[in-house]
């Protein structure tokens, strides 16, 4: 299954297109894009189809891997956060310290560890195809 949706290219760089999306419902809750405004979206694009500036465009990204990539999101911080509390508890003892102090310092750290993961793995993503939104059609062109 795949998500649909139709942006407006604002601008052509090279091989990249810069697409304009308007916020959907769709969309909500979801920050697989970029914003740049309240109900507005840019999102880089390799310009397949030779797209120009002002071309009503349609893209696709494939559901699972955009739930593959929420569920890397959401749940590896929560994972992580949990990692710490445990590690934190339980090693606190062995080196005498408070224990919910020392926990909580070890999950807010293993949370900076998740985050830099994320950021490291968004650029393995990123690289990989059905990750990244795919021009599949232009609609019309502005004259």
């Amino acid at each position: 299954m795949h998500m649909r949706q139709q942006g407006k290219a604002r601008e052509v760089k090279g091989d990249t297109a810069i697409v304009g999306f308007t916020r959907s419902e769709a969309c909500e809750g979801c920050n697989a894009c970029r914003l740049s405004g309240k109900d507005d979206m840019l999102v880089s694009i390799k310009n397949t189809l030779g797209a120009q500036k002002g071309d009503i465009i349609e893209v696709e990204l494939e559901a699972k891997r955009l739930l593959s990539a929420g569920a890397w999101a959401y749940l590896f911080p929560l994972l992580m956060i949990f990692a710490g509390l445990a590690i934190g508890h339980f090693t606190a003892a062995a080196l005498g310290l408070d224990k919910d102090m020392f926990a909580a310092i070890c999950s807010l750290l293993m949370l900076g560890v998740a985050f830099i993961a994320l950021r490291l793995m968004n650029r393995r993503f990123a690289s990989q195809a059905g990750y990244s939104p795919v021009m599949c059609g232009i609609i019309t062109i502005d004259e």
